[in-house]
């Protein structure tokens, strides 16, 4: 018997206490039924499943019909090891583990039950996957692991082919708009930026002189007349008459309402003694051409005395 199966005996005496036959039952190696000790090998010494046939040095303890075989530890070589199917791996077992622990020769190994798993980390479809690790604070980029595997999964970026166009009636540049500038205003459209400027109308300021009359009739030859600029081209002669007033060709409406350069009809300003006047063609004036058979170019001519 061993000193570790000793111990409870040994404890008991020292107590000096007086204990009967009775007491000691499953303490003494009698073989009794209430015998409940484990037989175990001597120090130096490790258990064996057997006894090599032969084998002079194998011994074999008895307790409680209980028998175990023993070698001396120098002579025990064989090294734990799991069954297939399991992985071995020397972290002792937990609660809620499949494992089960191997002792040989004085070593102990610890099988676990392999896990298969055939999965594999798979993206949304709105994302692009990749082994390349999400940079710090990047935006838009996820790991994604299953059964051990990693990738990273971003957000695919939609290839934007559309360009900035401002609206009709305005002008489109790459000149950033000025703080406060009226008319105008920044589109973009797929990170590109334009500037829209509302087109301005062009009210011609007087580019005659004060003794002249500002008029949009060209200068006939021989005459005192003069060309300048005024939002297109404009006329300048000498005031003989303040009396007189700006007067349209008898093809056009005369209005005092300024030329605007999208409008679809022929428009033009005349300037007489101080004077504005804006004359536009008329399609119903007596004696203006009639149009073309055919020619839908422009806005079908609807005159009130027409049936």
């Amino acid at each position: 018997m061993s000193l570790r199966r000793l111990t409870p005996l040994l404890a008991l005496l020292a107590t000096g206490c007086i204990i009967d036959q009775g007491s000691l039952d499953g303490l003494l190696p009698d073989g009794g039924p209430q015998c409940l000790a484990i037989p175990d090998c001597d120090v130096g010494w490790v258990e064996v499943e057997t006894c090599s046939q032969g084998d002079p040095d194998c011994r074999q303890h008895t307790l409680c019909d209980t028998t175990i075989h023993c070698i001396p530890e120098a002579q025990c070589l064989a090294a734990p090891g799991c069954s297939n199917g399991e992985d071995a791996s020397g972290e002792p077992c937990a609660d809620d583990d499949i494992c089960r622990a191997v002792t040989v020769c004085g070593s102990t190994l610890y099988c676990r039950a392999q896990v298969r798993c055939d999965a594999a980390p798979v993206c949304p479809p709105d994302s692009l996957q990749s082994q390349q690790r999400c940079a710090p604070g990047e935006d838009g980029c996820t790991p994604l692991t299953a059964c051990g595997n990693t990738t990273y999964c971003r957000r695919e970026v939609v290839r934007c082919q559309a360009e900035p166009t401002c609206p009709p009636h305005s002008t489109q540049s790459q000149e950033a708009c000025v703080a406060g500038e009226d008319g105008c205003r920044a589109i973009s459209v797929c990170g590109r930026t334009a500037f829209c400027r509302d087109e301005a109308r062009c009210l011609p300021e007087n580019p005659c002189d004060e003794d002249e009359n500002w008029s949009g009739i060209p200068c006939r030859r021989g005459e005192a007349c003069r060309e300048v600029d005024a939002c297109g081209p404009a006329f300048c002669r000498p005031i003989e008459n303040c009396e007189a007033v700006p007067s349209c060709e008898h093809w056009e409406a005369q209005s005092n309402v300024p030329c605007d350069r999208r409008e679809e009809v022929a428009c033009r300003s005349i300037y007489t003694c101080g004077v504005w006047a804006f004359c536009r063609d008329d399609p119903c004036a007596e004696g203006a051409a009639p149009p073309d058979e055919g020619d839908e170019s422009g806005p079908a001519r609807i005159c009130p005395d027409e049936d």
